[in-house]
Parts: C-alpha cells; structure tokens; sequence
C-alpha cells in the first residue's frame, strides 16, 4: 500500500507543479487541482493539510535531482578550495533557475501572510544551508578550514554566491558577470577569511 500512497502522492506533485507553473499560487484551488487529478477534495487534503503546503512541496519535488546533484559536489575529500568552487559553479545555475527564482518571489511576496515561506526556506534554502554547513564542519576538522561558526561561515558564502546573481534576479534584472567568474571570486573570498594560514 505504501508503494501506491507514494505513487499517488508524487502524481499529485507532478500536476499540481505544472498547474502553479501556468496560473500561480492564487490562480489555482485544491478544487482544481482535485478536480484536474480525478480525485475527490478528501483525498487531496489527505495528503496535503493545505494549498501552502502542496505548492511548496511541489516546488521543492521539481527541483529535488537537480538540487541533489548540487549538493552533492560536497561529498569530497578533496582540498577545500577544489570543493568549494565545484559547489558554487553547481550552485549558481540551479538558483537562478527561472522556477526557483520565481517560486522565490511567490514565497517572499506570501511569506508574512502564511506559513508559504517557512515552509520553502524550510524544504529548500535552509537543506542547501545545512549540506554547507555540515561540509564546512568536516573541512574544519580537517584541518582544511577554519571556521569558527559554520552556519555564520556557510550563510557568508551562499550571501556571496547570491549577491550577484539571486538578488539582481529577484528583481527582474540579469547578474552583471558570468556565473563562474563570480562563483570563482566568492570562494577566493571565502577561502581568505576562512582557510587555514
């Protein structure tokens, strides 16, 4: 049963996901949404508690093999400096995806009227912080950083990373530099304030 629970599920995530594409968040009802399914309300809102929650897991189900190839550039034992830039250069194109640009907005925009965007930064921004700083802790019992504080040290480098390229996009601009250039300049940074001398 649990096979068909999580088939169904994952249907759900899929349609739901293309139906935010095309309308966005208040564009779509669980009505619809059910009613585009072939399945009653009750079966819907027995897997998600609300439209918020659907929208963000449907997101974050979009985008799960590619943000799972991401961070996986830092399952490595490799020099810090090696492993870092291999991150930031994954790191850029998957967060400037145009879905995850525009999902980010939808959260922003709804984040102080409900739970929306908790729920993303939860499932989305706050994993990729904790896959950082779970590396930067092992990079410093390595010898290989020294990082005091490694969420403090894991946000300087994603504020790095998304100063020039996630911020400008928000607001419908283009970064100014290509993505390596500025990926390869935030970890020169990061390794000047946090390697080891």
């Amino acid at each position: 049963m649990r096979v068909r629970t999580d088939e169904k599920k994952h249907e759900i995530l899929h349609a739901a996901g293309e139906l935010f594409r095309e309308l966005g968040l208040t564009g779509v009802s669980m009505t619809a949404i059910a009613s585009h399914l072939g399945i009653s309300k009750a079966t819907l809102y027995g897997y998600f508690s609300s439209k918020e929650e659907l929208f963000a897991e449907a997101m974050v189900f979009i985008v799960r093999d590619r943000g799972e190839e991401m961070l996986s550039t830092l399952n490595s034992d490799e020099d810090s400096r090696l492993v870092l830039n291999r991150f930031a250069r994954a790191y850029l194109p998957f967060a400037t995806q145009p879905d995850i640009i525009a999902h980010a907005r939808v959260a922003i925009g709804d984040g102080p009227r409900s739970e929306l965007g908790p729920m993303l930064y939860r499932l989305g921004q706050r994993r990729s912080l904790v896959a950082l700083e779970n590396y930067l802790a092992r990079a410093t019992a390595a010898g290989m950083l020294d990082c005091p504080d490694v969420a403090i040290a894991a946000q300087h480098l994603k504020g790095m990373l998304e100063a020039g390229t996630v911020i400008p996009m928000l607001y419908g601009t283009s970064p100014q530099y290509p993505f390596d250039t500025l990926a390869d300049a935030a970890v020169e940074a990061f390794i000047k304030i946090y390697g080891k001398s």
